[in-house]
């Protein structure tokens, strides 16, 4: 065993490589991390000197106070995730944003609430909305991707939870198109939320006009919900719920058959072929 002594020296002599190679490690992250951190700092910096009074007024004379970037890497095609205090209350924001994103999920949002008891309790509350602006109620919760070894009445509720929502999305026409397991927040009481809508579509709005067909459309939709789509260029909300169900209870087919019927039955059936 080396005295303290003689570990200190040994460090000092390796310091200069300790520090290289800890430089190098560092920066190698911040490249790998991709050109999208880097533009979401930039477009923070921006957005604090030329967009943040127009946010301010988007959100009716800035009624929320205290509005802080909720994170950097998170940010996609120019939306912008802020959090914010409504009364008392601490809400979620999101700004921006290429192809509607914000408009088709308020849109969404909008008629789900309307037309859906139960939906309406499985979503944010709305505080406030427009076409490039939608603030929501913050659901304290954890993702259901800490689920995926519950206890069995845990599980048991998270899959009838999942099953009622994914009914009623299918009776209101909705198409969320981004069902995965991140996209679930478990609140106390272990009840069930659903969020991002930025890529949802209403059947009976005929919103499917608000998808422009391009390469680059076709390039974002086709990555949604990463490995949850059954093939690229085909998105299914059936095959998602079914995977994300698995995720949560990987014996399915045995423990919930009907679930499973009902989903394989789904497949395929209100499917987007790009």
């Amino acid at each position: 065993m080396l005295a303290m002594k003689d570990k200190l020296k040994f460090f000092l002599n390796f310091a200069p490589i300790n520090f290289t190679w800890l430089l190098a490690k560092k920066t190698y992250k911040l490249f790998h991390k991709g050109i999208t951190a880097s533009r979401a700092l930039i477009y923070f910096i921006i957005w604090n000197f030329t967009e943040k009074k127009h946010l301010y007024q988007e959100i009716d004379n800035c009624f929320v106070k205290d509005i802080k970037p909720y994170t950097f890497l998170r940010w996609k095609h120019k939306i912008c995730y802020f959090t914010g205090l409504a009364d008392s209350k601490k809400v979620f924001i999101k700004s921006g944003g290429i192809m509607n994103n914000i408009k088709r999920e308020t849109v969404a949002m909008c008629y789900a609430h309307k037309n859906s008891a139960i939906l309406h309790t499985h979503l944010p509350e709305l505080i406030a909305t427009g076409d490039t602006i939608i603030v929501q109620e913050m659901i304290k919760g954890k993702s259901l991707t800490s689920f995926d070894n519950a206890p069995d009445a845990i599980q048991a509720s998270l899959i009838q939870q999942l099953f009622e929502i994914y009914s009623e999305l299918k009776r209101t026409g909705i198409l969320h198109l981004d069902i995965r397991p991140q996209n679930f927040i478990v609140s106390d009481g272990n009840k069930l939320f659903i969020i991002d809508f930025g890529y949802a579509l209403v059947n009976t709005d005929n919103l499917f006009d608000m998808l422009e067909r391009n390469a680059q459309t076709k390039t974002v939709l086709k990555n949604l919900g990463s490995d949850y789509a059954p093939k690229n260029g085909t998105l299914d909300d059936a095959y998602s719920m079914l995977l994300t169900m698995k995720y949560v209870c990987p014996g399915l087919i045995h423990e919930y058959p009907k679930i499973w019927k009902q989903l394989n039955e789904d497949i395929g059936t209100r499917i987007i072929t790009l």
